[in-house]
Formats: structure tokens, C-alpha cells, sequence
């Protein structure tokens, strides 16, 4: 996966891309105490867009970040028992660096999960060109929840399409 990162977002050691998505939801007739009308939904993607782990259902009112802490993607890399390579140089380094995802400023930043340096940055400063880098490499998986959110929301017309036909006949 890291050498995935590489080859197509020039970003070496990254694992994945973390994120969380607001999902509308149509609540059922007579069931609207029991909707909120959205939920979180929280996955790690791939350089490729491959969904490697989704986690869905939480309430709306819960952050990105409250997601990813109930997952067990979260407890396996708080155990360290996620099988992640060793540490090594990257090209014509000495100092050793860690495998990692990537997330936005939702996520705890940690040795496995980077984020971008908070705040604004004057041009040409090391931390505003390390947050470019570091977003160009997580617009994957933004990419693929906007993909995902516009075939689904061609779906949920489709079915409101069908619905109203079969009631008007």
C-alpha cells in the first residue's frame, strides 16, 4: 500500500486516508423520532480508492474524530497490533521513519496518524508545503465519498422515482 502512496501521490510511508462523511438518510413514514436524518460514516481508503475499512451508523452529532475512537481500526493501533511495517529511511535519509495513515485536523494526531499543521502558513514555509502534500495525497478519499454520495444519491432518487410510479398507477 505505502509503495501505492509512492508511485501515485508521491507520498512515501502512507498506508491509507482517513475520513468521515456526513450520509443523508430518507427516515422511514412514521419513524421519524428514530432519524436524525443523517449519520457519520467513517472509512480508511487506499491510493487505488479501495475501501479498506468502513465503519457506519453513528448519530450525526458525533465528530470524525469520536467515530474513528470507536472503531476497532482506532484499538488496533492503539494495541500497536496492527501489522504495519518496521520503520525505515526514506530514499537518502539516515533518520528511521514510521508507516502512517493520513486525516484531516478531525483526527488525534499520533506516530500512526498524520495530520496537516494547523493554522495558516506563509508560502514557501516547510509546513504549508508538507499540509499541500499531505492533502494531495488524502484526496482520495475524498474523492471516493463524493463518488460514493452522488452514485447513491442517483440511486435514492431512482427508488423515489420507482415508488411514486408503482403509486400513481
Amino acid at each position: 500500500m505505502a509503495k501505492q502512496y509512492q508511485a501515485l501521490w508521491n507520498f512515501p510511508h502512507c498506508m491509507g486516508a482517513i475520513d468521515g462523511k456526513r450520509v443523508v438518510l430518507q427516515c422511514p413514514r412514521k419513524r421519524a423520532s428514530e432519524y436524525f436524518n443523517y449519520k457519520n460514516a467513517f472509512a480508511l481508503v487506499d491510493a487505488n480508492y479501495n475501501f479498506m475499512f468502513v465503519k457506519v451508523g453513528c448519530q450525526g452529532r458525533i465528530s470524525d474524530s469520536d467515530v474513528f475512537t470507536n472503531t476497532e481500526l482506532y484499538k488496533i493501533l492503539e494495541t500497536k497490533t496492527l501489522c504495519l511495517p518496521q520503520p525505515v529511511p526514506l530514499n537518502g535519509r539516515e533518520k528511521s521513519v514510521p508507516y502512517f495513515f493520513i486525516g484531516d485536523e478531525a483526527f488525534p494526531l499520533s506516530e500512526k496518524l498524520m495530520k496537516v499543521y494547523p493554522g495558516k502558513h506563509p508560502k514557501g514555509s516547510k509546513e504549508r508545503i508538507s499540509n499541500y502534500e499531505i492533502c494531495r495525497a488524502r484526496r482520495v478519499v475524498e474523492n471516493i465519498f463524493g463518488l460514493a454520495s452522488s452514485v447513491f444519491r442517483v440511486l435514492r432518487n431512482l427508488c423515489f422515482w420507482n415508488q411514486k410510479k408503482l403509486n400513481s398507477l
